[in-house]
């Protein structure tokens, strides 16, 4: 009564009121006390003879062999992450702990060394490398390596005792993760019996437009993130420069689960690889408050994206495969002025009219000896046949007292000097552009009558003196 008056205002000492719910199992403690009926541990005494009987003990299991000095589980790890890892491993050996500390000091900002970090998932494998390269390279231990290698050359029986104990410690290890497996199946199972349809709606997640048009990243697998070097982790990750992703410590099955599957790797200067200057970063309060206004800037560009992603617009979706109509236009130009030469006549022709062109020059099966002719009979002198048969027809025209003016020559002359004459001004940029007017402006016309007149000409030769 007085505990009750005294902790009247206090709620720990509530259950003295009559009133309290937990007023009744308060009495019933109370009765089991007296009688001497509760356990010692329930009544807050140690001394007590009614104390429980203890529980039996699990039997105890073989002892644990001794664990492999130079054997290390591999996580699922890339080759250039296992080939940086492994001479990082060297060199702390070989320097002492002193240049891990400073190195990650260094190298505080490059992704390719966060195994150092004690919170990674390959801080565990690189540094039990670094004690194997230790053992290695120590030379006190030397002796006692070289003593237990004679032992077991001498003894072979030492090492059969020694890979029974290491055949029972493994199944006994199997059983217990049998046993455990079980347990958790038997888990699953009552899991499974508890009704799941029957719930309350907390909340529902409504999915708007601006869901829909969102640019998200491409999925990927478990086995590319897996396989990725920290480069590329730091590059697939959101905001690569300011955050981090923290990686929980591997275990048994996550080592059991990888395998390694080897990359590229790319090939550097040994020498550059293996430099590594030690010089400690003195200035770590500034980058302390780089650090901190870098995360205040990624959490309001977050906070502005998602005010962006909720608002009533969606936001725009940019094309990239996105081709202008003037650029397509101007293919398809190209494309209807290109030419090809013909085999034949050697001369460049329009793609759309060299089956024309290739089908008249074909009309006479004589052509191609004809031609042959030609050119063994002119191949001899360097002068154009051409030039020479045009300038004799213009001078012919121009004297009429010397020779016979045939009709029509003087207004096909005409008609040739009142076409437009395409020039071309000098300029590399141009020249392109010239070449294919001048192709335009030749029609089939044009090219069918000088196929003709080509063809007269090998057959009746008009050039030089006549006979009378």
């Amino acid at each position: 009564m007085r505990i009750r008056d005294k902790e009247r205002t206090n709620p720990k000492f509530s259950f003295l009121t009559p009133g309290d719910p937990y007023n009744p199992f308060y009495v019933w403690r109370l009765e089991e006390t007296r009688a001497g009926r509760s356990t010692a541990v329930a009544a807050g005494r140690t001394d007590g003879a009614a104390a429980p009987a203890a529980e039996p003990e699990a039997a105890p299991g073989p002892t644990p062999p001794p664990e492999f000095q130079f054997s290390a589980r591999m996580p699922a790890i890339s080759a250039q992450d296992l080939d940086v890892l492994r001479l990082t491993a060297l060199f702390v050996a070989r320097n002492g702990r002193q240049f891990m500390t400073t190195l990650s000091q260094r190298e505080a900002r490059n992704f390719q060394f966060d195994f150092l970090r004690p919170n990674h998932s390959f801080y565990q494998y690189f540094t039990r490398l670094v004690d194997q390269y230790t053992l290695i390279l120590s030379p006190t231990d030397k002796d006692e390596r070289m003593e237990q290698l004679r032992k077991n050359f001498e003894d072979r029986f030492q090492l059969i005792d020694a890979a029974k104990q290491r055949s029972e410690w493994v199944k006994h290890q199997e059983e217990e993760k049998k046993k455990q497996e079980e347990e958790e199946d038997k888990e699953k199972l009552a899991y499974a019996q508890i009704d799941w349809h029957d719930f309350a709606v907390v909340e529902t997640i409504t999915f708007t437009e601006a869901d829909d048009h969102a640019d998200l990243p491409p999925p990927t697998s478990l086995s590319d993130l897996q396989h990725a070097s920290l480069e590329q982790k730091a590059l697939m990750s959101l905001n690569s420069n300011q955050l981090r992703i923290e990686e929980a410590m591997p275990t048994a099955e996550d080592y059991d689960s990888g395998t390694y599957i080897p990359e590229p790797i790319r090939e550097e200067d040994d020498e550059e690889t293996m430099d590594v200057a030690m010089e400690p970063d003195s200035d770590n309060e500034d980058e302390e408050m780089a650090r901190i206004r870098e995360r205040r800037e990624a959490q309001a560009r977050a906070e502005q994206a998602r005010a962006e992603a909720q608002g009533g617009t969606a936001p725009m979706k940019i094309r990239s495969d996105y081709v202008p109509r003037a650029a397509t236009a101007a293919a398809n130009r190209r494309g209807a002025a290109q030419t090809t030469i013909c085999p034949n006549c050697k001369q460049p022709i329009p793609l759309d009219e060299l089956e024309q062109h290739m089908r008249i020059e074909l009309l006479d099966p004589r052509w191609k000896e004809q031609r042959a002719r030609a050119d063994a009979k002119y191949s001899t002198t360097n002068l154009s046949t051409t030039d020479v048969a045009a300038n004799l027809k213009r001078l012919a025209s121009q004297r009429a007292d010397l020779f016979d003016v045939q009709p029509g020559t003087t207004d096909e002359g005409d008609e040739r000097r009142k076409k437009p004459v395409i020039a071309w001004d000098g300029h590399a940029d141009s020249r392109e552009s010239v070449r294919l007017q001048q192709l335009q402006s030749v029609s089939m016309t044009d090219q069918i009558s000088a196929i003709q007149k080509k063809q007269q000409e090998f057959l009746n030769p008009t050039v030089g003196p006549r006979r009378n």
